[in-house]
């Protein structure tokens, strides 16, 4: 059976079980909301393939259904939501097509406050390889159609008034469309102690033993692999400050003998000067898998301030280093993202954003300089709002073959109705 016929049949299977538990819930109970939205869009861009020479424009209109769902009773709390995107390309009828995209997180307690279900699936368009030609709004270069699905019982048991036992499995189903993408299924067992020191103070130590299995890889150089992980965690939280980490250790074995061995971490401190001002800094070393390259090695920092009032602001400072555990290469990244809107009146709102990441890539030694910033306006007219963007991207490499920009124009309506 296919990859995607397995997902489509599991997914099914959850929210056979989900609407099962809900239709035991006491309809006073239950709280629930539901929205179908129509969008329009019409785009100019004048590098559609993102090339660094013989650049094709293109007319690109957008109409893209959209419904969506939020569920919460005792028993159970979901969230859903599901579209389409059909994109039509005036000047190339070839480049028409259609993309499926949805998300489902639901949460269900089987048995009083002790067995739970969370299941999650999503289905959308990913970006390959980083490396290669990205933009937030070409739909079609370097993307692949991506479906994640996750189903985690698990019980929680009370081993004192302060004291908490829990024991997971976590069953997880990548698939990709591309047959560049590596699909894969994750069987990961874990079991944690979970410990309050104090109303504001608590602490936990885990082991998780995981069985990575790849399907239908071609490429000798990638490997299934089993990984256990030991961790020790403690969170801090008062009314404006939050601190929380974890140290551990992570051992990785590979079915063709490779083994790999490295502490893992995270740390976290957020900190509210005022209820519209906050602050977070988090580091942390952990390991990932990535779409078309197996495990990635990652260690990332990041800063980020935020303001909420009249004129929302966030800046975002980060650098991470992802080191491929399968292959000779490294992807080190640099930059800074911001974003900001001013309301102009009560219908009317600006937004505008700007980033900049500066990569390295090894061994090649590849160095690039990647920009974008954009702006838009946006006017609400009772169910609808009507929005006109531009945005600019440029990549500016040390390999000439690398560099490109693209000039993207925009007008959209997007009308939404209660159900």
């Amino acid at each position: 059976m296919a990859a995607t016929e397995k997902n489509s049949l599991l997914t099914a299977l959850f929210l056979a079980l989900f609407f099962t538990f809900a239709l035991m819930e006491v309809p006073a109970e239950a709280e629930y909301s539901a929205s179908a939205s129509l969008r329009v869009r019409e785009e100019y861009t004048d590098n559609v393939d993102l090339t660094s020479t013989d650049k094709k424009s293109e007319y690109i209109t957008t109409i893209n259904p959209d419904i969506r769902l939020d569920y919460k009773g005792k028993i159970t709390s979901l969230l859903l939501n599901a579209g389409l995107n059909y994109y039509y390309y005036a000047n190339d009828s070839q480049g028409d097509h259609l993309n499926f995209y949805g998300g489902l997180d639901s949460r269900t307690q089987v048995y009083k406050d002790i067995f739970f279900l969370n299941i999650f699936d999503q289905y959308s368009r990913v970006t390959i390889d980083q490396r290669r030609p990205v933009t937030q709004e070409n739909v079609t270069v370097n993307l692949t159609d991506s479906n994640t699905l996750r189903a985690n019982p698990y019980i929680l048991y009370p081993l004192g008034s302060t004291l908490k036992a829990r024991v997971d499995y976590l069953y997880t189903n990548q698939w990709y469309s591309s047959n560049q993408g590596h699909n894969y299924q994750d069987h990961t067992f874990s079991g944690s102690l979970i410990k309050e020191l104090s109303a504001s103070t608590s602490t936990f130590v885990t082991y998780s033993y995981d069985m990575h299995r790849y399907s239908g890889i071609s490429n000798s150089s990638i490997s299934d692999y089993d990984r256990q992980t030991g961790n020790y965690g403690i969170k801090f939280e008062k009314t404006r400050l939050l601190v929380e980490g974890s140290v551990g250790y992570t051992w990785f074995d590979f079915t063709d003998g490779r083994k790999t061995n490295d502490i893992v971490w995270n740390a976290a401190v957020q900190y509210k000067i005022t209820e519209l001002l906050s602050l977070r800094g988090e580091s942390s070393q952990d390991f990932t898998d990535s779409v078309d390259a197996g495990p990635v090695r990652r260690l990332t920092g990041r800063g980020v301030i935020a303001y909420g009032g009249q004129f929302p602001v966030s800046v975002a400072v980060f650098n991470t280093r992802d080191t491929y555990l399968l292959s000779d290469r490294t992807d080190h990244s640099t930059g800074a993202i911001a974003t900001g809107s001013i309301p102009f009146s009560s219908k009317m709102t600006g937004n505008i954003f700007a980033n900049y990441t500066r990569f390295k890539f090894q061994p090649e030694d590849e160095r690039v300089d990647r920009y974008g910033v954009g702006f838009s306006l946006a006017y609400a007219i009772r169910k609808a709002t009507l929005s006109a963007g531009y945005t600019y991207n440029r990549n500016d490499s040390n390999i000439d073959q690398n560099d490109y920009t693209n000039n993207v124009i925009w007008l959209q309506i997007r009308v939404v109705y209660d159900i």
